[in-house]
């Protein structure tokens, strides 16, 4: 097994430049770019956290983009693992964690997804996970469609009050217009000293968090920056509306939802395939 995975706790611009400098990796991309022929594929060696395993880590340049004439690869949704099939932003998520976190194979967890190939590899090592989808307003919370998928909402979900060890949710909060509603209910179904545990897009050396679209007190959707749409597992035709890019005012805003503590931990390890970094994820303490 490679060394153990270095985690860098960093909350806010100034610590973030202390740490890694005025880096160009802070905004994008890191220096893991590579000019590749359109639809070209190769392997990365490297090893699975999930699987305990050496492996080649498939690589490509889908979602990657053009910059200069040169394709940036998006390695944090690609570096694919043969086994578990897992890519690269949801391999480091769970192994992050499992160890930032600490939590007993018995804890009780809610993933906000269900429909994606993390709810199961995390229901093999967690029993006790219960995965979720939003399935629209009318859809009752708790509910389970013919399909055998379970709706829950962020901003009005099922569970009883501190029920939970854990809530983990991954690039879902930007897609929630009351996100402190939603920062609220997550503290109030977890029990004391239990975690949420997310990632969203992040602006590292912003302060502010970027709103791109709001509703109006008539219920109307106004947009301030052109709309963009991420993938939605379960509308992956239209795909759904990025509300908010976020800042560091984030963390005033889970403590005054609940929250005692806040870390901002940052990884990057090539040996397991996390490149293209640094990369960060929340830990939101109750």
């Amino acid at each position: 097994m490679p060394p153990a995975l270095k985690l860098h706790d960093a909350a806010s611009v100034e610590a973030l430049t202390r740490m890694f400098g005025e880096r160009e990796s802070l905004l994008g991309p890191g220096p893991h770019i590579a000019s590749q022929p359109h639809g070209s594929a190769f392997t990365v060696p490297g090893f699975c956290w999930i699987d305990k395993a050496h492996v080649d880590f498939a690589m490509d340049d889908r979602y990657s983009e053009k910059r200069d004439g040169v394709t940036v690869l998006n390695w944090r949704e690609r570096m694919v693992c043969p086994k578990c099939g897992l890519n690269s932003r949801v391999r480091a998520a769970v192994h992050v964690f499992e160890v930032a976190c600490e939590k007993g194979s018995s804890a009780a967890i809610w993933l906000t997804e269900q429909q994606s190939p993390l709810y199961p590899v995390l229901k093999a090592r967690y029993p006790n996970t219960i995965g979720s989808e939003f399935l629209g307003d009318d859809a009752a919370p708790g509910s389970v469609n013919l399909r055998g998928v379970r709706h829950e909402s962020l901003t009005r979900p099922s569970f009883a009050p501190a029920s939970l060890d854990a809530v983990l949710s991954f690039d879902v909060l930007e897609h929630i217009p009351d996100v402190e509603s939603a920062l609220r209910q997550c503290a109030r179904v977890l029990r004391p000293s239990g975690h949420l545990f997310f990632s969203i897009p992040f602006l590292p050396l912003e302060n502010v968090t970027r709103l791109r679209a709001e509703h109006a007190a008539d219920g109307s959707l106004r947009h301030l920056l052109p709309p963009v749409y991420h993938g939605d597992p379960v509308n992956p035709q239209e795909g759904i509306l990025c509300y908010r890019e976020f800042g560091w005012d984030l963390i005033e805003q889970l403590k005054a939802a609940g929250f005692r503590q806040v870390r901002c931990v940052w990884y990057d390890s090539s040996s397991y395939g996390y490149v293209g970094g640094p990369f960060q994820l929340f830990i939101a303490i109750k």
